[in-house]
């Protein structure tokens, strides 16, 4: 409470809430941000004292804590900024939806072989607001990819439809890791697939997780020769290269690339994954994409 004086000089107690710039503060966004939303989305509603002074509920400090946290997860504040208390809980995956009587996995493959593009976006979304990222990835993208894969090897799914499936997780993936990436001001890696392999998928996962640790990614994507990687490692002054192999890839092509980009790269760390592990000194293989996340939080912390 605090007090203050009334045009006609009454002195009265008010419920003064937060100044913009103690707001900003709660919720660590800049006061400008605070000002941008308001005008341009109608969020935060600040309330006027009799003296003109605008001031903000403590409730408002919760609301806009969930909107930047989605944020965060990657959607636009365009999104999230005007939606209300339930919307955004449900966003979230904080409010509980209604029961259905098939599994999400069964609801993506069935809009997979539909081609319903909405349909599988819809699936990821959900289980991209409820999840955290790591979760997410190693627990729901990484098995329903296999499975993918697996249906289209039983003929479940044809080569069309799984195709279209990677292409709508690539794009999903994408939408993430880069605008992510581009607000980090940590250290650099080099994401790269192999010469000879065309797979890529498994990559923007790995960018994903870094990108969430705090790296910079500079993806060269699918396919690219070994002295390039080399070549943009330097010019960016990497830390990192994080290479993807998928099982098609002829395992001594793989051997040999590893050890001439260790001969390379120096003390830079290089990490792979996506097929079975290649001991080599100085490189590391991830299991799963914990493991990355793990490491590249530590080596941004440090």
């Amino acid at each position: 409470m605090g007090i203050e004086r009334e045009p006609d000089g009454t002195v009265t107690t008010h419920d003064l809430g937060l100044s913009i710039g103690a707001l900003a503060k709660a919720v660590g966004v800049a006061v400008e941000t605070l000002r941008t939303w308001e005008r341009r989305y109608g969020q935060p509603v600040p309330h006027r004292l009799p003296s003109g002074h605008r001031r903000y509920s403590l409730d408002t400090v919760d609301r806009l804590r969930l909107v930047t946290a989605l944020i965060e997860r990657g959607h636009k504040p365009s999104e999230v900024v005007p939606l209300d208390e339930a919307a955004l809980a449900r966003l979230a995956g904080l409010a509980e939806p209604p029961p259905e009587s098939t599994s999400p996995e069964e609801r993506w493959f069935e809009a997979a072989r539909t081609m319903d593009e909405q349909g599988m976006l819809r699936r990821l979304e959900t289980r991209w607001a409820r999840l955290d990222i790591i979760g997410f990835l190693d627990g729901f993208l990484a098995p329903l990819l296999i499975e993918t894969g697996e249906r289209w090897a039983r003929g479940e799914l044809t080569i069309a439809q799984e195709h279209f499936a990677s292409e709508i997780v690539a794009q999903f993936l994408i939408g993430r890791w880069r605008p992510m990436s581009a607000v980090q001001d940590g250290p650099v890696a080099v994401a790269a697939t192999p010469s000879g392999e065309r797979h890529s998928l498994g990559l923007h996962m790995a960018a994903l997780a870094l990108a969430a640790a705090g790296w910079q990614i500079r993806f060269l994507g699918a396919d690219t020769p070994d002295d390039d990687i080399v070549a943009a490692a330097d010019a960016t002054g990497a830390r990192a290269v994080v290479l993807g192999a998928s099982p098609s890839l002829a395992r001594a092509q793989l051997e040999d690339t590893l050890s001439r980009l260790h001969r390379s790269l120096g003390e830079r760390a290089i990490w792979c994954g996506g097929t079975a592990p290649v001991e080599r000194p100085g490189i590391s293989w991830a299991t799963n994409l914990a493991e990355l996340y793990h490491w590249a939080r530590e080596q941004a912390a440090g």
